[in-house]
């Protein structure tokens, strides 16, 4: 088994936290999963194949929809996304990794927002997707964060959350060595699925991924064969919007 990089900038981490770290990010990320012999470029492109046979496989096209990419970072998913959907936008509070996000992905809108509320109307777009931005939301906020991407989805659209998987050792260890990784507290499948339901999703797949290091249709086999199997690098929970959603207290 192997592991992935994290994505990174997210609600309730600091701004000025990731702002002074996003010169350098995403080198320090690739230096945390060397030992993959990967960067986290190839992750990224993998995890955008997997979002492309899901979404298509649930009714969304990844070439028919509008893609909101949550706590985009410094757009290391969105430029894998980037010419397969039919609109791309990356939302962050780092402005500093939305300002490299731009350089690096000029076909994708880069917004930044407050942490709390994202700045979309409700049903804005056809599928929502985190990517290993979960982890650095201070547990309190989580189910506010997961209910924001359910509201700005489409009714019978799509949320997808990729996370690290808590029990394999290999992403504890990439964990360990990120800088920025410090003091997160990761999120099992079930943990996810939880927040989406409580928000009033409809989970509909829960997928481990990255059982191996291996790219192309090799590492996809071995993925889809061992999915159900809770020991991969990260997992994936994918969850329908409904009609009406059911906001968490206080909101």
């Amino acid at each position: 088994m192997t592991t992935p990089a994290g994505e990174v900038p997210a609600p309730g981490s600091t701004a000025a936290e990731f702002d002074a770290h996003a010169a350098g990010y995403q080198q320090a990320v690739d230096r945390s999963i060397a030992f993959t012999g990967r960067d986290s470029a190839f992750f990224a492109r993998r995890k955008a194949r997997l979002l492309g046979r899901i979404a298509a496989a649930h009714g969304r096209p990844l070439a028919a929809s509008r893609v909101l990419d949550a706590g985009c970072g410094t757009g290391t998913f969105a430029r894998a996304l980037a010419g397969q959907v039919a609109e791309l936008t990356g939302v962050d509070v780092s402005e500093e990794m939305l300002a490299e996000a731009r350089r690096l992905v000029p076909a994708a809108r880069f917004v930044g927002y407050d942490g709390a509320r994202l700045p979309f109307p409700d049903g804005a777009f056809d599928l929502a997707v985190a990517v290993c931005v979960l982890h650095h939301v201070p547990p309190a906020q989580r189910p506010g964060f997961v209910a924001e991407l359910l509201r700005v989805v489409t009714p019978g659209g799509l949320v997808a959350v990729l996370e690290h998987n808590p029990f394999n050792p290999l992403t504890r260890r990439a964990v360990d060595r990120c800088p920025l990784d410090e003091g997160v507290e990761l999120v099992s499948a079930g943990a996810v699925a939880d927040l989406l339901h409580g928000a009033g999703g409809r989970v509909v797949r829960r997928d481990h991924i990255f059982f191996s290091p291996f790219g192309g249709p090799v590492g996809d086999a071995v993925d889809r064969w061992c999915r159900r199997i809770p020991l991969g690098a990260q997992h994936l929970v994918l969850a329908e919007t409904p009609r009406r959603l059911r906001r968490p207290a206080g909101r």
